[in-house]
């Protein structure tokens, strides 16, 4: 198995997590922590809904970003550089910039050009239907 003969080689793993940091070292992280308690799982949808529209909100203004759970390892450290307190759980970091589209990792990205003005939204008449509106005015009821 590919994955076991991995681990087995933890200098060759080492080396991979040193250039998987060294290669997507962009100047800006966000680090997005977790309060503890209940179960978790809805604050860590909640912070994974808004990592996704931070995500989106890059690529709108021509940037790029990278999460990574990687960073994860270094929880104790970022916590300790940042003041955050004990209590919070860093669930991953997101490295962004500016997209260096020469790199080898972003052979796959789409080959257009991202303006640095957002981009605009299609009006409601393309994007809702009538069971969206529909829901709306359920949930309208009920809140």
């Amino acid at each position: 198995m590919p994955t076991l003969a991995y681990r087995a080689r933890p200098a060759a793993r080492n080396a991979h997590a040193r250039e998987n940091l060294a290669s997507t070292a962009p100047p800006h992280a966000a680090f997005l922590f977790m309060p503890a308690f209940g179960d978790g799982v809805r604050a860590a949808g909640d912070i994974g809904m808004y990592a996704q529209n931070f995500l989106l909100s890059l690529t709108a203004r021509g940037l790029g970003g990278i999460p990574q759970t990687m960073l994860g390892i270094y929880a104790n450290t970022v916590r300790e550089f940042l003041g955050v307190p004990d209590e919070l759980t860093l669930l991953f970091g997101i490295s962004f910039g500016t997209t260096d589209v020469t790199a080898p990792a972003n052979s796959s990205a789409p080959k257009h050009q991202c303006s640095s003005a957002l981009t605009p939204r299609p009006p409601a008449s393309r994007v809702l239907s009538r069971s969206t509106v529909a829901m709306t005015k359920v949930a309208e009821h009920y809140w």
